[in-house]
């Protein structure tokens, strides 16, 4: 049996819901940035990993804080082409239209991937 995540950045990297709630259990912080700037909600989304991200926002995670180059976690499901994150982040009342540094929003980065699903959820022309 492999060995617990030992930071919340992995557990959300690797879809580990129970490691993540032991974590937090623990007093790490849900919000917490990485040597990269990324916080779990960053992992989770731009993963695909549906568990983790409702997790977090279950135990009060913020969804929508950028890294330094503006990019948040919808801007990184979008570009995964993770549709049912991209949902749960909208439920949770993500903005969807928030641009990055480079200008870009998470649907910008849906098309630049090539994920019309995304596309066509948002509402975007994609022709």
């Amino acid at each position: 049996m492999p060995s617990p995540p030992l930071d919340i950045w992995e557990a959300a990297r690797h879809d580990d819901v129970l490691s993540l709630r032991h974590l937090h259990g623990q007093g790490r912080l849900l919000d917490a940035m990485d040597a990269r700037g990324l916080t779990p909600a960053h992992y989770a989304a731009g993963n695909g990993h549906l568990a983790v991200l409702h997790e977090l926002r279950r135990l009060g995670a913020c969804l929508d804080v950028a890294d330094a180059t503006g990019t948040t976690p919808a801007h990184d499901a979008a570009s995964g082409g993770h549709i049912d994150v991209m949902a749960e982040l909208h439920d949770a009342g993500v903005p969807m239209n928030v641009r990055n540094l480079r200008g870009l929003t998470p649907a910008d980065l849906a098309a630049m991937h090539g994920h019309v699903e995304i596309l066509d959820w948002t509402g975007c022309p994609t022709s």
